[in-house]
Parts: structure tokens; sequence; C-alpha cells
């Protein structure tokens, strides 16, 4: 892999890799950076420390200077970063060289078979066939297929690029060329073994037969995956021979920021993590296990935008949290995992860390620094430490109206043990002061709502009708027949806040009301889709039914487009409008799919 350059120099890496994350999908990009953050101290250092550097002046996040963007925490990071390597190469590169050097067994899996498929057709490079990705990924189970294509191609690329080093190397000198290959060849007799000359001697005979040979496509075909068969079966031998101990490693280097958090120190708990085991099914399945728990924590861990997501939030964590220790206990008694020092007792909700003091933190912290013997693991738990502490600052004010809740509950906890001992008088206090706080909730519930968007959006189609009457003076829907009034898109609220950007920062920007300097950053702010002012050059001539409407009796050329992927996926989709001087105005003309460019 080529790793990036510094950011304050002047050179730069090489396009494509920013096109190469886009192309995922957007769980996968989620998934390769949070891999990339959590496993930065297991890659050489050279790719660690470009990672951190390309963080330095591309990445912000609240509460942490720039310099210090890279101590930021992995749960804090990974937003920020997936959405910078969407446009920025130098940090999808580096973050692709962190998932590449860390997925060291995936990627010697992935570069066995594509030597293979390369040596069974002869060439050194070149794309491999999907039916390559597919047959690694039913034979690997434990590797998603999205990881495994992903891998194929990073292979491929550095392939590629060592095949290309590699020619540029070859001497020049004919008198050499002469003498070598009986070296060669002399040295290959001496170490090959007899399977080596048996494919030696079969391939030789495949060379040797035309170009036009009748049973090329079907029995090579089936070679190749016989192949790739015969080598995960081998694979998978000597993983049941070694246990379950890899799928361990992975699940925990995956998640090692979340394990520190529930000080589950991974370094000292995998000491036995290659057994053997006296029930490797029951190690398998905890980790398993383990690995589900985790996965679905992570969906809540992030804190929720509004006060009934986060309450909802916090309700799920908790719930989670007792499941997460419950899972790490059944692994550490199935995998007879060491327990060090000092040993976990209870784990503190996050609510109830809000309400420490100080002292009793830094105390904590510093009783438990004492059993940690890895200076990764001290870091994680700073990471913590600081995340907590930007959490506390920004979200001061519901932090105020979670302790205000957190005291009435207690009192009227109180009110009650008060009733059964004979106050009356104190429990009608306290519930007096439970209706003004479900008042003021409510009445907090409703200004929300009446500050909030729209509620969401079944279809496309309601969100045109509901479009229509939303901006009369700004926005107007006056679509062409090859439009898709009934288009299936799998986020309709994206195309609300598509269009309501068209009808204000757009539409300002245009009027010189509020300029904006780069719309196609203002709109992947907005909703993640790409703002063009052009179309192809021929299609809006050549296909006049896409690229055209009427509306108030003048026609329109739809030479303007905002839309997501590429295509014509369900998950990609299409707004084609112009700008009307004499109303101020946006007249929308088309929406669908891609529309056909002008090669079709």
């Amino acid at each position: 892999m080529v790793v990036a350059l510094r950011p304050e120099t002047d050179e730069t890496a090489a396009p494509g890799h920013a096109e190469l994350f886009e192309s995922l999908s957007e769980e996968h990009q989620k998934n390769v950076v949070r891999w990339a953050l959590a496993n930065r101290a297991r890659v050489s250092e050279e790719a660690r420390v470009s990672l951190n550097n390309a963080l330095i002046g591309n990445v912000s996040v609240r509460g942490f200077r720039e310099s210090n963007v890279p101590d930021a925490p992995a749960i804090m990071l990974i937003q920020p970063v997936r959405n910078a390597a969407l446009v920025l190469d130098v940090i999808a590169q580096s973050v692709l060289t962190v998932w590449w050097e860390s997925r060291a067994e995936l990627r010697g899996i992935v570069e066995a078979a594509v030597e293979n498929a390369a040596q069974s057709d002869g060439s050194t490079h070149g794309a491999p066939s999907e039916s390559l990705s597919a047959t690694l990924a039913s034979a690997h189970p434990q590797y998603s297929s999205d990881d495994v294509t992903l891998m194929i191609t990073l292979v491929m690329s550095e392939r590629s690029i060592v095949d290309e080093e590699s020619h540029d190397e070859e001497p020049h000198d004919e008198e050499s060329h002469e003498e070598e290959p009986y070296e060669e060849v002399a040295l290959e007799e001496e170490s090959s073994t007899d399977a080596q000359r048996i494919f030696d001697d079969f391939f030789a005979e495949l060379r040797s037969l035309p170009a036009s040979y009748p049973e090329w496509d079907g029995p090579l075909s089936r070679l190749m995956e016989e192949i790739a068969e015969l080598q995960a079966n081998k694979t998978r031998e000597i993983e049941e021979a070694g246990g379950p101990g890899s799928r361990i490693v992975e699940v925990v280097g995956a998640h090692t920021d979340l394990l520190s958090f529930f000080e589950w120190t991974v370094d000292e708990r995998l000491q036995n993590a290659t057994g053997p085991w006296d029930d490797a099914e029951s190690v398998s399945k905890a980790i398993e296990n383990l690995a589900e728990i985790l996965e679905r924590y992570e969906t809540v861990r992030e804190t929720g935008a509004t006060y009934g997501e986060e309450t909802r939030r916090a309700a799920e964590r908790t719930e989670f949290q007792g499941e997460i220790v419950k899972a790490l206990a059944a692994l550490e008694e199935v995998a007879v995992l060491p327990t060090p020092e000092p040993i976990i007792e209870e784990v503190v909700p996050v609510e109830d860390t809000f309400a420490e003091d100080d002292s009793e933190a830094e105390t904590s912290m510093t009783g438990e620094s004492a059993g940690i013997a890895s200076v990764t693991d001290d870091m994680e738990r700073q990471y913590l430490r600081d995340m907590l502490e930007a959490l506390q600052r920004e979200n001061a004010d519901l932090k105020a109206a979670q302790d205000v809740a957190h005291r009435q509950i207690t009192e009227l906890n109180t009110a009650a043990e008060a009733v059964q001992k004979g106050y009356q008088a104190l429990k009608q206090e306290h519930t007096d002061l439970q209706d003004e706080a479900e008042e003021a909730v409510r009445k907090y519930g409703e200004t929300q709502e009446e500050l909030a968007s729209p509620p969401d959006f079944g279809d496309v189609a309601s969100v045109l009708d509901f479009a229509e009457d939303r901006w009369p003076n700004e926005l107007r829907l006056a679509l062409n027949n090859n439009s898709d009034h009934k288009l299936y898109f799998d986020q309709p609220n994206q195309v609300y806040s598509a269009l309501e950007w068209l009808a204000t920062t757009y539409r300002n920007s245009k009027t010189g009301e509020k300029p904006v300097g780069n719309l196609d950053v203002s709109l992947f702010t907005t909703c993640g889709w790409r703002y063009r002012p052009f179309q192809p050059d021929a299609a809006p001539g050549k296909y006049r039914s896409d690229y055209q409407t009427t509306d108030a009796e003048k026609k329109f050329i739809l030479d303007e487009h905002i839309g997501r992927g590429t295509g014509r996926t369900p998950g990609q989709i299409r707004v084609a409008f112009a700008w009307d001087e004499e109303r101020n105005m946006v007249v929308v003309g088309y929406i669908g799919r891609h529309q056909r460019p002008s090669g079709t």
C-alpha cells in the first residue's frame, strides 16, 4: 500500500481512494473507519503516523484542539472521519492503509486466492472474477462479503504496483539474460516439491493448448473453483485445529475502546486466546454472542440528538451494559481467560458517571491505572475521560434537566416510603411536583414538535405532495413525462431535505440574499447528496424528454441536478431543475433514476 503523506507537505495522496471509499455502502464505510481507528496501535508506525497526521487540519471534533484531534475517542471520530474520507483522498487512503495492514489474516487468505487465480489464467494482475469474492465469502463466513470484496480490490491494487515496480527494475543487459535462466532453473529444481512439479507440468500442458481449445470455458472455471474450495477447506481445518482464537482476536480488536470502557483489558485477557479448548463449540458460541451484543450496543452508543432520543438510548444502553457484562463473564468461563487485577465488580451506567465529582473520578482512575500494564489501555481510558468531559460541556442543558428529573424521582420515592409511615402530606407535596414535571415535559415536547421538521415520510410521492404547498413562492414542481412520481427510494426524508435546500439555501444564493461559496459542500453537509451545475454535453439535446420541462407556457432546460448514487439502482436518485430569473424560483422538472447520458 502507498502510505499517505503528512498534511503539512506539498505532496498529496494518489487520486482514486476517495472514489473507492465512496463506492462502499454507508454501513461498510462506518465499519472500515471504526476498525481503522480501533486498530491504529496494531499497524506499522508509518501507517499510524500517516493516519494521525491526516486527521490534523482535515477533521474537527468538538472539545478538542486541532492538534489533539487524533487523541479524541474513536466513537467521536467515526462520523467526522467517514465524511472527510468521502471527499479527501489523503483521509481515505490513510484509513484504507490501516484497515489493510490490520486485517493480516483476511489479507493472507485473499492474497493466496488471487495468486492462484492469476496463475491459473497466466496473468499477474487485472480484475478478479466476480465468483472469487463469492467463493471466498462462502468459504470464510467469519468475514463479511463487503470486507472480502474490499480486500480483493486492495490486494489487486497492491499487486499492480508491485508488478510495475518489478518491471521497471528488470535489467536490460542481454548477456546477463542469457546466463540467468540456467541458475534459476537449477534453484527451482532443488527447492521444488513433488506437488510443485505436478502443478508446473499441468500448467505447462495448459499453456501449450491453442486459444481455440473448445473446453477452455467450463473445465477451467471449474478447476479454479475447486482449487479455491480446496484451499478454503484446508484453511478451515487449520482454524478448527487451532480453535476459535482468531475470531476472539477479531471481535475484541474491533471493539477495543468499548471493552476498555467496561474495564476489560484486551492484552491481558487474550493470553490463552489460542487454546487449547476443552469445549471449542462453547467458546465459539460465547464469542459470537458477545460480538452480536457489542454490535447492537454500538447503535445506541452515541448521544441522542434530542432529549427524548437520548432518554430512550440511555435506557437501552443500561440494558445492553448488563448483557455485555454477562457475555464477557460467559466467555471468560468457557475460554478460561485470565482475570487481571483489579477485579471488575460492577459497571457504572453513563448517567451515574455524570454525578461523580472530580476527586472521586481521579481516585478511581488512579486505582485502575495501577493494574494496567499496557500503555495503549491507558490512552483509551484517557480517551473516555476526555469524551465524558466533552459531552458534559456540550450537553450542559440536558444534564441539568436530567439532574432535576433524577432529584424529583428520588423525592417521589421518598414520598412513597413516607406513605407507608403515615406521612400523607409529604406524599401529596411530591405528587404535585411530579405533575409539574410532567406538565413541563409535555410543554417542552409540544415546543419541540412545533420547531421540528415534518414527520417521517413513507415514500417519495408523499414528499412531493407535501412540497407542493410548502414553498409556493420559492419552489415549483413541474415534472416532465419521464419523471417517476412514485419512485421507490429507501430514504424519502432525504428527498424532503434536498427540496428544502433548493427552496432556501440554493434560492437565497441565486438571488444574492445569502451567497454560498460551495453549493456541493453545502448540499452534502445537509443530506449527503451531491450537486452538479451541468449535464452531459450532448444529452440535453439528444434526449429532450429527459432534460426539458414546461411551466407557465415556458420551456426550461434542466441543466442542473442533485442526487445520490450512480447507475439505476434502488438506492440512486436524481432531481433535475432550472432557475427561473423572472419569478426568482426553482423549477424542478425531473425526478427519478439516472437520466439517459449522451452515449446511450
